[in-house]
């Protein structure tokens, strides 16, 4: 088993990750067939494999930048308050991303949430007080301690990686080969017998990623990886392919239908008469959880509620289809789970409610062409998130909201697409609490804002 080499606020390599739905037609996009079922790595679409990776053994790990943030790591000795005054800047958000015993680090975030240009990074390069400046990348991650599940995290390198010598590589070869290009070899490790950490000079013409590459592909190590600094994250569970998925960003998640349960969304001006007949249409249903939404005062509205067989047999598609065409009735799908889940708390659905937020070089129009084509309709911004909307796809599309935010994303228009979803891990609440905890656990909008 490989080892993974962590330092407090130094890490090599610790990842983290996000979470993404929709049917597709595997053949006609062209993609490795893999049989539902299967269980399956999860990737980041569109990665760029070109020279945009890092090694670690002798895994090749790819990465997305992210160009709207930078990572700034000053001089030793120094507090972050002597550094600070020197980043100030009306064009970004400055913050101290973290501070070790000796050594602050900054993250800058572009305002504009524009591409940062290289004339900036070079122009805080040249700071004496500045040691090294990055942006931030995305990556994904297997780790073997963890029983293979993957990480996908955001994270930037400084001027520092690490190598591991193999046990016919002498220090003296290690030191040659850091002298030849403009490195200095700053220890060897604590903990691992014949590792050491290098810094990279600022004046190099390679990196800290570009320099481990170079120095893992001589032969000489049984490894060379940069050491990243993390933004945050969660772990990425193993998942089995199914033909249901949502893009959390550009990490595809796999889902299982629960055809024994579903989601209605209702419109706004149904009022409780009308809600109460449609959920008691059908005596083959019941309200999921033991629901009794009678008893809800008169003023309590209702927005979604989710219906369950009493037999726990699926719910067949004609049914379906005739609750969709009842007028008071926006949308109508089954329940969700992730595919490796079989835990009823990680149940969830979506109504017709997608949230996109835009690329810093998607314009709005782009957006409403987009929808007119898709057959649905745009909400206002979101009032904390710049470029946000929350789009709604009409029930007589053909695509409902889990395929129409995987085709918005697939466009490269936006930095995320996602069902709008609702959670259903809260049902050991009494019938009233856990409706309400439903009608707004919409990740970002209220009914109010279309």
């Amino acid at each position: 088993m490989k080892t993974l080499v962590l330092k407090f606020g130094m890490f090599l390599l610790i990842l983290s990750g996000l979470f993404s739905c929709g049917e597709q037609n595997f053949e006609e996009r062209g993609e490795e067939i893999i049989l539902p079922g299967e269980e399956v790595n999860p990737v980041i679409e569109g990665l760029e494999k070109e020279d945009n990776f890092f090694y670690y053994f002798d895994e090749k790990i790819f990465f997305q930048q992210n160009r709207e943030k930078l990572l700034l790591k000053s001089v030793p000795d120094i507090h972050w308050s002597q550094i600070r005054p020197l980043l100030e800047d009306s064009a970004f958000f400055v913050s101290v991303a973290f501070w070790t015993e000796r050594t602050p680090y900054f993250l800058l975030i572009a305002n504009d949430e524009k591409p940062i240009p290289l004339a900036t990074i070079e122009f805080y390069k040249a700071m004496p007080e500045i040691v090294s400046v990055s942006y931030m990348y995305r990556y994904l991650f297997n780790s073997e301690l963890y029983e293979g599940t993957y990480f996908v995290t955001e994270g930037a390198r400084t001027d520092e990686f690490a190598v591991k010598l193999k046990n016919t590589t002498t220090l003296e070869q290690l030191q040659t080969l850091a002298k030849q290009n403009d490195c200095t070899v700053s220890g060897k490790d604590q903990f691992v017998e014949n590792q050491y950490n290098l810094h990279v000079s600022k004046t190099s013409e390679l990196n800290a990623i570009q320099m481990s590459k170079l120095f893992y592909e001589t032969g000489l190590f049984d490894f060379s990886s940069p050491l990243f600094h993390i933004n945050g994250g969660l772990p990425l569970p193993p998942q089995k392919q199914t033909p249901f998925y949502y893009y959390f960003y550009d990490v595809k998640l796999y889902l299982q239908q629960v055809t024994d349960k579903m989601l209605l969304k209702f419109t706004q001006d149904a009022n409780k008469e009308q809600i109460l007949a449609i959920l008691n249409s059908n005596s083959s249903l019941q309200p999921m959880a033991g629901a009794n939404y009678e008893e809800f005062p008169e003023n309590y509205v209702l927005r979604v509620a989710a219906l369950e067989t009493k037999d726990g047999k699926p719910i067949p598609s004609t049914i379906i289809e005739s609750f969709k065409a009842r007028a008071e009735v926006i949308s109508v799908s089954y329940l969700y789970k992730p595919s490796n889940s079989q835990r009823e708390q990680d149940l969830t659905g979506f109504t017709d409610e997608i949230t996109v937020k835009l690329k810093a070089t998607t314009t709005y129009e782009q957006l409403q062409e987009l929808a007119a084509q898709n057959n649905c309709t745009i909400g206002a911004e979101n009032q904390y998130t710049k470029n946000q909307y929350m789009v709604y796809v009409s029930k007589t599309s053909r695509l409902d909201a889990l395929q129409t935010s995987n085709l918005f994303q697939e466009t490269r228009l936006f930095q995320y697409s996602e069902p709008n979803f609702y959670m259903f891990g809260i049902f050991q609440l009494n019938a009233l609490e856990t409706s309400r905890i439903l009608s707004a656990s919409g990740r970002q909008y209220s009914e109010t804002t279309k």
